[in-house]
């Protein structure tokens, strides 16, 4: 079934209440909620936590249901929180609500990065002599990032278990590499017909 875009008369606007301060334990989970947060990601939002405080209310309907702030409510439960800031949303139908929830998840995987700033920043942070682990990132980026600004900073090396390692080949016979001044060709022992194609046509950077 493909996505529909579909012009409806404008629906009016979500109201938005005051802080309130409530008990994790009195929030519910939304039902449905596609997203997942590992046992990584709740041990970073909890060391964040003790260092900034819960910046961040969760917002709830009107029963209490989370509609934004998930992770969040279980760090705090974690750390053992007696209290959280939450607001409740309300004006929204039951079918908005659920749009809400994927749109709150998704829209803040659309930003990026900017790879010179962001070294800069993590930088100031080192030379100050301050936990930079608090910011999310694991040591392992960080020395990634230092090294090359440029490097991908969407994961976590750190979180690359076998598991995650995918298995697929990425080399097959006569397939040539050429790692720094060197050639490898990737053959069978027995079979060297494609060497002596590859290397007659080749000049060897170190004249082999």
């Amino acid at each position: 079934m493909r996505a529909k875009l579909i012009k409806r008369p404008k629906p009016p606007a979500p109201q938005l209440g005051g802080i309130v301060e409530r008990p994790p334990g009195e929030l519910t989970p939304w039902p449905n909620n596609p997203r997942t947060h590992s046992e990584k990601q709740l041990t970073k939002l909890s060391a964040s936590m003790q260092e900034f405080g819960f910046t961040a209310p969760v917002l709830v309907d009107a029963a209490g249901v989370i509609l934004s702030g998930h992770g969040r409510v279980e760090a705090a439960a974690r750390i053992g929180l007696p209290t959280v800031p939450t607001r409740v949303l309300s004006g929204l139908t039951a079918t908005r609500k659920r749009a809400y929830v994927i749109a709150d998840h998704k829209l803040a995987e659309l930003s990026a990065w900017d790879g010179d700033l962001l070294k800069g920043e993590l930088e100031f942070l080192i030379q100050a002599d301050f936990a930079v682990e608090v910011t999310g990132f694991s040591t392992a980026e960080i020395d990634i990032m230092l090294d090359d600004p440029a490097q991908a900073v969407t994961s976590d090396p750190d979180d690359l278990q076998p598991a995650d390692i995918t298995p697929k080949v990425v080399s097959r016979p006569g397939d040539l590499w050429r790692p720094g001044n060197h050639l490898i060709l990737c053959g069978e022992r027995a079979r060297t017909g494609g060497l002596r194609a590859r290397h007659a046509g080749c000049a060897c950077p170190d004249g082999g």
